[in-house]
C-alpha cells in the first residue's frame, strides 16, 4: 500500500540518524501534502552509498583489511592513467571553451571588421585628406573599437583582436590629430601583444601584430618631434619583422613589411642627417621589395611599395649629390607608377604618386643645369594634378597641390 514515495516517507520519518530524519513535524507534515498534491517528495529512497555505510558498519574490520588492499591495488595500476585522462579532458573543455568565446566575439565583429578593411584603411592609407563623410564614418568606426578594446580575456585569439582593435583606434585617432591618443591606444596595444609573444602559444600573427603596432607608434613618435624615440620603435619592429622573414622565407608579405620597416628607418635616418646609415637602410629596402615584385608581380601594393622606395631613394641620393643616380632610380619608379595608373585607371592614389615622382625628377633636372627637361618633367606633374583635381572635386589636397 505504501510502496513508492509514502515509503520513501515513512523510512525518512523513522531514519535513526538525525541528520536523514525530518527536522520537525511540520516538514513531515509538508512532505504528505506534496505527495498529497502530486508534487516532488522531499524524502527520497537510500542511496546505495548510505547502504553500503551501514553494511560497512556492521562488518568494519573485515571491510577495512580489503579495502586497504583494493585501493593499493587500484591506486597502483589505474591511478596514473585516471590522471592522465582527468588532465586531457579538462584541457580539452578549456580549449573548447576558448575557440567558443573566440568564434562568439569574432563574428560578432566581422561585419564591422569588413567594413573597415575595405573602405577606412584604403582612406587612411592614400587619401591626404578626409572629406566630412570620411571623419563621421571614422569617428562611429573609432567608437566601436574603443569600446571592443576594453574587453579582457586570457583567450589569445581574443587577446590578439584586443590588441588589433586597440592598434585601429590608435590608427584612427592619428588621422583624425588625436597624437597623444593614439600613441597611447599602440601603447596599450603593444602591451597586449607583448604577451602574447612570450606564450607558449604564441602564433606568427602575434609577431606580425606586435611588430605593426611599433611601427605605427614609430611614425607618430616621428611625426610629433622624437626622432630618437621613433628609431627605437622602428628597430624593435625591424626585428620581429627581420625574424618573421626569416622563419618563413617564402611568406611574401613578411618580407614586404620587413622592408617597410628598413625604408621608414632610412627615411628617419636620412632626417637626422645620417646619410651613409640611410643609404644602407633603403638599399636593404629595395633589395628586399625587388625581390617580392619579381616573384609576384600581379600584386600592386608590392609594386607601389616598391616605387615609393624609389622616389625616397633618389631624394636620399640627390642629398648625397648622386644626381644621375637620381635620375635613374626615379626612371624606374616613373616606370612602375605608369603601369599601375594605366592598369588601375580608378585608383587615384597611383596617379598622385606618378605626379609626385614627375615634380622630384623635375627638381634634380634643374638642380643640374637641365631647365628644358626640367620643365618638361614638371608639365608631366602638372597634366597628372589638373586631371586629379577635376576627377576629385571634393577632395582639397588634389587642389591644393596643383595649387603648388
Amino acid at each position: 500500500l505504501v510502496r513508492g514515495e509514502l515509503d520513501w516517507i515513512v523510512m525518512k520519518a523513522l531514519e535513526k540518524h538525525r541528520t536523514r530524519r525530518y527536522e520537525t513535524a511540520n516538514g513531515f507534515a509538508m512532505d504528505v501534502q506534496r505527495y498529497l498534491a502530486d508534487e516532488a517528495v522531499q524524502a527520497c529512497p537510500p542511496s546505495a552509498w548510505y547502504r553500503f555505510g551501514k553494511f560497512a558498519r556492521r562488518n568494519k574490520a573485515a571491510l577495512t583489511t580489503a579495502g586497504l588492499v583494493a585501493v593499493l591495488l587500484v591506486v597502483v595500476a589505474v591511478g596514473s592513467l585516471v590522471g592522465s585522462v582527468l588532465i586531457w579532458r579538462e584541457r580539452n573543455r578549456t580549449e573548447a571553451a576558448y575557440r567558443a568565446e573566440a568564434t562568439q566575439r569574432l563574428r560578432a565583429r566581422q561585419a564591422v571588421d569588413d567594413m573597415y578593411t575595405e573602405v577606412a584603411e584604403k582612406w587612411l592609407a592614400d587619401e591626404p585628406h578626409m572629406t566630412e563623410m570620411q571623419r563621421e564614418f571614422l569617428q562611429k568606426a573609432l567608437q566601436y573599437y574603443e569600446e571592443f578594446a576594453q574587453e579582457d580575456s586570457a583567450n589569445p585569439a581574443v587577446a590578439l583582436e584586443v590588441g588589433k582593435a586597440r592598434r585601429r583606434v590608435g590608427d584612427i585617432q592619428d588621422k583624425l590629430g588625436q597624437y597623444a591618443k593614439a600613441e597611447e591606444a599602440f601603447s596599450q596595444a603593444i602591451t597586449i601583444l607583448e604577451k602574447l609573444t612570450t606564450d607558449a602559444r604564441a602564433l606568427p600573427a602575434h609577431r606580425q601584430e606586435l611588430a605593426r603596432c611599433q611601427h605605427s607608434l614609430a611614425i607618430v613618435l616621428k611625426g610629433t618631434g622624437r626622432p630618437e624615440q621613433a628609431e627605437a620603435a622602428y628597430r624593435r619592429s625591424l626585428a620581429h619583422r627581420n625574424k618573421l622573414a626569416t622563419d618563413f622565407p617564402t611568406e611574401p608579405d613578411y618580407r614586404s613589411n620587413l622592408a617597410a620597416s628598413y625604408a621608414m628607418l632610412g627615411a628617419l635616418l636620412h632626417h637626422t642627417g645620417r646619410l651613409q646609415q640611410a643609404t644602407e637602410a633603403h638599399e636593404r629596402a629595395l633589395e628586399l621589395l625587388k625581390k617580392v615584385v619579381s616573384e609576384g608581380p600581379e600584386k600592386p601594393e608590392y609594386r607601389v611599395a616598391l616605387a615609393q622606395t624609389q622616389i625616397n631613394g633618389g631624394v636620399l641620393l640627390e642629398d648625397l649629390g648622386r644626381r644621375q643616380a637620381a635620375e635613374e632610380t626615379y626612371g624606374a619608379a616613373l616606370a612602375i607608377l605608369k603601369k599601375l595608373a594605366a592598369d588601375f585607371p580608378t585608383k587615384p592614389e597611383y596617379r598622385r604618386r606618378l605626379a609626385g615622382c614627375y615634380n622630384n625628377l623635375g627638381v634634380n633636372l634643374w638642380e643640374a643645369g637641365r631647365p628644358a627637361e626640367a620643365e618638361k618633367a614638371y608639365h608631366d606633374a602638372l597634366e597628372l594634378k589638373k586631371k586629379l583635381a577635376a576627377d576629385y572635386p571634393t577632395v582639397p589636397a588634389y587642389s591644393m597641390e596643383l595649387a603648388a
